[in-house]
């Protein structure tokens, strides 16, 4: 089964997997990189204070965050001045491990449940919240928040770039060929770094079950013209390998998923 997945990120999703009785195969697709305007995000660190939220929506953002305020000579507990939001478990736990309290964690993991969520827990007008992320990610949630009234400073944490590792065309030729039975996405930039592999080395069949952890990767899938057969009612790693497990035991027409 292949794992699309950062080389910092792949370890987990592999380790979960071969616990299911898979045989995972990593090809990291993407890699991580500083955001292309640093010094707006150092910027925003130095004037934490000024913020009433800070508002996270993936675990990469917050080691990008820590790392840069270790740079400024500030600790990660800087961010206690602020009322913190978590866009799920994995980025509320990278919080944690820095002595961090998350008051908020939606339970439908994405931008939409973040919104809800904050909708219900704060009077926001007026309001100044720092929304950290990916040099590039969607509008819904920093929209959602002006239109509730608060005052909304996106900053690139980091950026993300297609990989090719050494292995991509035989690992692909391994997939188009059936060898490899399954493909596991975690983000739309995994959606994208693969799909530039795929059209490169592999072909207009695709033969391998498509695994996204959320709807959101599964719509970049659909755009990128893969099927999608498989995404999890919860939207993390290990619900994303239960549904895997699941679809396995279905069948659905496939005699099994490596």
């Amino acid at each position: 089964m292949l794992v699309t997945r950062a080389e910092h990120q792949a370890e987990a999703l592999s380790r979960a997997l071969a616990a299911a009785g898979a045989e995972p195969v990593e090809l990291p697709v993407i890699r991580l990189g500083p955001p292309p305007e640093p010094e707006r995000l150092d910027a925003a660190l130095r004037a934490l204070a000024t913020y009433d939220w800070v508002v996270f929506t993936s675990s990469n953002t917050v080691r990008a965050v820590v790392r840069r305020l270790g740079g400024l000579g500030l600790p990660a507990t800087a961010l206690a001045r602020c009322r913190l939001a978590a866009i799920g478990p994995a980025t509320a736990a990278a919080l944690q491990e820095h002595g961090l309290a998350v008051e908020v964690v939606p339970d439908e993991y994405v931008a939409e449940g973040v919104l809800a969520a904050l909708a219900e827990r704060d009077t926001w007008p007026g309001r100044r919240v720092l929304l950290p992320r990916a040099a590039r990610a969607r509008e819904t949630l920093p929209e959602g928040l002006r239109a509730l009234g608060a005052n909304v400073d996106v900053v690139a944490a980091y950026a993300t770039a297609p990989a090719e590792p050494p292995q991509a065309a035989t690992v692909v030729a391994e997939l188009a060929g059936g060898r490899i039975q399954a493909a596991t996405f975690t983000s739309p930039s995994t959606v994208h770094g693969f799909a530039r592999l795929w059209n490169r080395h592999g072909g207009s069949h695709v033969p391998f079950v498509v695994a996204c952890i959320g709807p959101v990767t599964a719509s970049a899938a659909q755009e990128c013209g893969f099927p999608v057969h498989v995404v999890p009612k919860r939207y993390t790693v290990a619900g994303l390998v239960e549904a895997l497990a699941a679809y396995r035991v279905k069948g659905a027409g496939r005699s099994g998923i490596s």
